[in-house]
């Protein structure tokens, strides 16, 4: 039986830099109603200067908003804007203690900060005087040489007494040593079974929930650590393959059902587009129109739903090449989107009479 509901909103989709910005959450929304999604990490410094920087395309109180940053300050700051003009309500607010870039090591903030607790747990108290929603971390289980359970226990424990309700544990460490964030997510050895003996250990002591998060790229890893997690959090796998999400809730379909479900998606996203048209075209941020580019990319993004699918390689292509077409003719996107979606319904019927009705792969 597929996962109900209330499984789906212990199911999230983890802050990816250029990917889970405002118009790919669209997407994402349009396949899955309840599943959490997060925002990119967007920096506590610049956010509280540029509100509009957490803007959304449509008001959406299943998604967190992550914020970057290790200056109390400033996190408490752009903690306040996010409950400001044009932000719409995010359901809670994380601290990002777990990015290994090393642009972001310069900057003193993301795994950085797991190496001094103290400042910040006095972020996180910081953060709670701006606002009433939740606050949570997301973190490695180790940073470099310190990777004991006894370390770990001690660098998280004061960001709970801090007032974080909840904690996303990636089950690596981080590697801080200038290896790229794309290698820190396949160098350091998963380690899930630490990151369930981490939420015993809290959950014996703190009333703390704890999500997990790292490798899962299947139905059936992700079903199994939500027996042992509170929450799972998916990432790269649905940048890949976004209806593995869709794939999560249905359970056992057959070809027309997916391609159904794929359609269903595109018109959706292009009916979100068609209705908030003119307010994104007219919008203002940072000197452009609201999300321009990160639209065009996610339409380029959108032949990603074909995936597994004897036609995909010609999805993508097309997208990607619509995408671009339509960066310098903003006004011409929905209803070439609109055209988009006629042509590929006619594309799937002729690849269902050509192929077998099996369940593609997950993953390439």
């Amino acid at each position: 039986m597929p996962p109900q509901t209330d499984t789906m909103r212990r199911v999230s989709v983890a802050p990816m830099m250029a990917w889970t910005d405002a118009w790919y959450r669209v997407m994402l929304r349009a396949i899955d109603p309840d599943i959490e999604l997060w925002s990119e990490m967007l920096p506590a410094n610049a956010l509280w200067r540029h509100p509009d920087k957490a803007r959304m395309v449509t008001p959406d109180h299943s998604t967190v908003v992550q914020l970057g940053g290790q200056n109390p300050i400033d996190l408490a700051k752009a903690t306040n804007a996010i409950e400001g003009k044009n932000t719409h309500t995010y359901k809670e607010v994380n601290l990002n203690m777990g990015c290994p870039s090393p642009r972001v090591k310069r900057g003193g903030f993301g795994a950085q900060m797991m190496l001094d607790p103290v400042n910040a747990a006095a972020c996180l108290r910081a953060m709670a005087q701006e606002t009433d929603l939740p606050l949570s971390v997301k973190i490695r289980i180790g940073v470099d040489a310190h990777d004991s359970f006894a370390w770990l226990c001690d660098a998280v424990a004061p960001l709970i007494e801090a007032g974080c309700v909840r904690v996303i544990v990636h089950a690596r460490k981080a590697l801080l040593n200038g290896i790229s964030p794309r290698a820190n997510r396949k160098v350091p050895p998963l380690n899930l079974a630490r990151a369930y003996e981490l939420r015993t250990w809290l959950q014996a002591r703190y009333a703390v929930r704890i999500d997990v998060n790292g490798g899962f790229d299947t139905e059936t890893a992700i079903v199994s650590a939500l027996s042992q997690a509170d929450g799972v959090m998916l990432g790269r796998a649905v940048t890949r393959n976004p209806m593995l999400l869709w794939s999560l809730r249905a359970g056992a379909t057959t070809t027309a059902d997916r391609q159904q479900a794929i359609l269903n998606v595109l018109t959706r996203f292009a009916d979100i587009l068609r209705t908030h048209e003119s307010g994104w075209r007219h919008a203002d941020v940072g000197g452009k129109p609201f999300g321009t580019v990160a639209l065009m990319r996610s339409i380029q993004r959108l032949g990603s739903l074909f995936h597994g699918h004897a036609c995909a390689r010609t999805a993508r292509a097309d997208f990607a090449a619509l995408g671009a077409t339509l960066a310098d003719h903003p006004g011409a996107i929905a209803p070439a989107l609109q055209g988009r979606i006629a042509q590929w319904q006619d594309r799937l019927l002729a690849d269902e009479a050509d192929a077998a009705d099996s369940p593609p792969p997950l993953l390439a």
